[in-house]
């Protein structure tokens, strides 16, 4: 007898790279700047050291999902620091969540099951006419808890 499986989540369409891109009909990446996660509706949170830097006037932030043959682009709008200081920030953007990604109300138990997904190796080239691409690196990593933090 043959277990079922749980179909595999595809966290890439809900963990998402964020780029500055140019303020433009179709706006291109101009470079990475950090991972976010779309939670409840069109919601995605960030960390703030990843979106606080000021941008100039042709760029905003954004984050982009690949679709077949290429890539959108959705504006961070209504773009917020945590009300608590913390390094935690929340945008709204044009993307709907497809997982079910929810953050947790206690605290993980030592030996728990945890995971992250993330773009830290993002790598950006320039091409030979001056564009700029980007090769998505993502990296996936399994735990669990082993002690407790509490960050000041």
């Amino acid at each position: 007898m043959a277990l079922a499986r749980e179909p595999a989540i595809q966290v890439d369409r809900d963990i998402l790279p964020i780029f500055a891109v140019t303020r433009e009909d179709r706006p291109q990446p101009t470079s990475f700047r950090g991972t976010g996660f779309l939670l409840a509706g069109p919601v995605l949170v960030t960390c703030w050291h990843c979106v606080h830097e000021p941008l100039s006037e042709e760029q905003k932030y954004g984050v982009i999902r690949e679709t077949d043959g290429g890539y959108e682009v959705s504006e961070l709008a209504d773009l917020a620091r945590d009300t608590n200081g913390t390094d935690l920030a929340l945008a709204r953007v044009s993307f709907g969540p497809s997982a079910d990604f929810q953050l947790s109300e206690t605290d993980a138990a030592l030996g728990t099951d945890v995971w992250s997904f993330g773009y830290p190796l993002t790598d950006v080239h320039r091409k030979e006419d001056g564009r700029l691409t980007f090769q998505l690196n993502p990296r996936f990593l399994q735990g669990y808890v082993t002690r407790s933090f509490r960050h000041q």
